[in-house]
């Protein structure tokens, strides 16, 4: 149970985990067992690993973090951000660092904060940022700055975003904006973070996992927006269920529902 705050849409009482005005309830599945976020850590240490062998692993910078833009041709255009402020990101060059070609193994790792956005990505791909060993005071984020879709939402592209501490919205991202991706954010939050102005529309399709909060929308006592995107959509992609992106942490396991044998003359 929680008790979400008004800033959040909570209406003072407490709550099960899963409530709401909408339906069909039968679509809704509360209680079900607690998933430990602690476990993400252990799968970190894996997929580095394999993104060292045959992904793209990049190591911390001196800076504040990567920016990454997924292009449409299936490359990667890869920067140093050297600062963030209200207005955006400045970089450390002009011109891309390099033009990277997609991780064969579909695994990106950053031991650093990483900044993304990118349309009409045609592959499947797992941006991972975390810092080892983990400390608190070192966890690193994932923000979303700008568009970030699929070439298709067929199950053929895929894009997940998992952060240590929070995977986020710019305060400066355009007002109106669609992302497509998994994101999870092991030990913060999947937010706008209540520091931007308001804004017009959010369209987010595929899957949310979260420690703490997840929100597009900060309002006032009074339930008038304050921050984020009034109007908000989200919609889970069905396609992940089977095809999740690249060692990204999963739970539970296939089971045989029904086995036969089809005999038939060749």
């Amino acid at each position: 149970t929680y008790k979400p705050a008004p800033a959040y849409g909570g209406d003072g009482a407490t709550h099960n985990g899963v409530w709401g005005n909408g339906g069909p309830t039968y679509q809704w599945q509360y209680p079900v067992p607690s998933i430990d976020f602690s476990k993400v850590t252990a799968d970190y240490n894996a997929c580095i690993a394999k993104a060292q062998s045959n992904g793209l692993y990049f190591a911390k910078t001196n800076k504040l973090g990567y920016y990454f833009k997924l292009k449409s041709n299936g490359t990667i255009e890869e920067y140093i951000v050297k600062n963030e402020t209200s207005g955006g990101l400045t970089f450390t060059t002009g011109t891309p660092v390099a033009t990277l070609a997609a991780p064969a193994n579909g695994i990106l790792y950053v031991q650093d904060n990483v900044w993304v956005e990118g349309t009409g990505w045609p592959g499947r791909i797992n941006i991972m940022s975390g810092r080892l060993p983990e400390s608190p005071a070192t966890n690193t984020s994932i923000t979303v700055v700008g568009n970030l879709t699929y070439a298709a939402k067929d199950g053929s592209a895929v894009i997940g975003l998992i952060a240590q501490k929070d995977v986020l919205v710019a305060t400066y991202a355009p007002n109106t904006i669609e992302i497509n991706a998994a994101a999870l954010a092991q030990k913060g939050n999947v937010w706008y973070p209540n520091s931007g102005g308001v804004k017009t529309n959010l369209q987010f399709y595929g899957s949310i996992s979260t420690y703490d909060t997840w929100t597009w929308l900060w309002t006032n006592g009074g339930g008038n927006p304050i921050s984020g995107y009034p109007t908000n959509t989200t919609t889970y992609d069905t396609n992940l269920l089977y095809g999740p992106p690249p060692c990204y942490p999963t739970t539970g396991n296939y089971s045989v529902l029904n086995w036969r044998e089809q005999l038939y003359n060749p």
